[in-house]
């Protein structure tokens, strides 16, 4: 008796896994099984076979999400598609009230995850593992983050990819919490590459000026070596945040080095934020001097600073050298560059006069 429960159990259990594929018209030829019915999107889809998994495993039927990857007849087949893994085949859709957990589930397997042209509610943070790359299609690929407390929206590994598409945090009060949060890495070994971050729009809760468009953040650790380095942010909007950009080193001291160091940032518009730009560094100046705890040698080009609330400074340094930027600052009244005693050698130039 215990033996056929279990069997109707599993029986189930294999069904609701295929819920989302219809096979019932389905066809093989030689290896490739065509008119599968993807029933989330729609789609007709045809399915290749494989011995392995995508990393180059050996294929099992644990790794089967009847999603991109199925048995069939005994054999394990993968899913035809290009370059890109539409959450929506995961079950992603417009109506659910949290796709968080399906998005990271995607990420997690997967290393990459596509957002198509909707609005795509999320309740907490996005997981972006190192390497993995989470891209829309422009401006009408949309998440908007609706959340009870303040969280980290998208929370970005070394050497991830995150693109094309838009940022809603209008509902969510961020307080001190980042829409995107740049995680530091422990090893100082250059992979020429590092995170992407490119055509965003971050979009604030304005008038409640809450939270951080990009934020920047190595906290103290044990580890001998804490950055976030060599990094690219490229063509984006930031929009109604308290901060636009902020980059927070949180210096421990003793013999560990931590740095924010050689990132560029170009064609970035900060407008209806409080504070635009902040290099905030908490080592002792000695520290500094040394090169022990760093924010420097960041090129900030292209940037555009307009229509901005309250008196602070528009680029704010404090333990930050050397930084360069080439920015537009329209319609601010107060310090376009202020620097504490513990920053130096910082550069601003190709300034546009104030309005006021």
């Amino acid at each position: 008796m215990k033996r056929y429960v279990l069997a109707v159990v599993m029986l189930f259990c294999y069904v609701d896994l295929f819920a989302q594929l219809n096979l019932s018209n389905a066809s093989r030829i030689k290896d490739i099984i065509y008119n599968v019915v993807d029933e989330y999107t729609g789609e007709i889809v045809s399915f290749i076979k494989v011995n392995d998994f995508y990393d180059g495993t050996k294929m099992q039927l644990s790794k089967c999400d009847n999603v991109i990857y199925i048995r069939y007849e005994n054999n394990f087949y993968k899913r035809v598609y290009g370059e890109h893994i539409n959450i929506k085949w995961f079950g992603c859709n417009e109506n659910r009230s949290d796709n968080q957990l399906l998005i990271n589930e995607v990420l997690r397997k997967y290393k990459s995850a596509t957002i198509p042209i909707g609005t795509f509610p999320i309740s907490g943070s996005i997981i972006i593992p190192e390497k993995a790359q989470l891209r829309g299609y422009g401006r009408n690929s949309i998440i908007k983050l609706k959340s009870t407390i303040p969280v980290d929206g998208i929370v970005v590994y070394r050497g991830a990819v995150v693109k094309d598409f838009n940022f809603y945090c209008t509902e969510t009060a961020l307080d001190l919490k980042a829409a995107i949060l740049i995680i530091p890495w422990h090893n100082n070994s250059s992979r020429g590459e590092e995170t992407i971050l490119q055509n965003l729009f971050l979009i604030g809760d304005y008038p409640h000026l809450q939270g951080v468009g990009i934020k920047l953040q190595i906290l103290k650790d044990n580890d001998q070596y804490s950055l976030i380095a060599f990094s690219k942010f490229l063509n984006i909007n930031i929009y109604g945040f308290r901060d636009g950009i902020f980059c927070v080193l949180d210096y421990k001291g003793g013999n560990g080095i931590s740095y924010i160091n050689a990132n560029i940032f170009n064609n970035i518009t900060i407008y209806n934020c409080l504070r635009p730009i902040r290099l905030i560094n908490s080592g002792k100046k000695e520290d500094v001097l040394a090169g022990k705890s760093t924010i420097m040698s960041n090129s900030f080009s292209d940037i555009i600073v307009q229509h901005v609330v309250g008196d602070y400074p528009a680029i704010y340094a404090d333990g930050a050298v050397s930084n360069n930027f080439t920015t537009q600052i329209i319609d601010w009244s107060v310090s376009h560059l202020q620097e504490t005693s513990k920053s130096s050698s910082n550069i601003l130039n190709n300034l546009t006069p104030s309005k006021r």
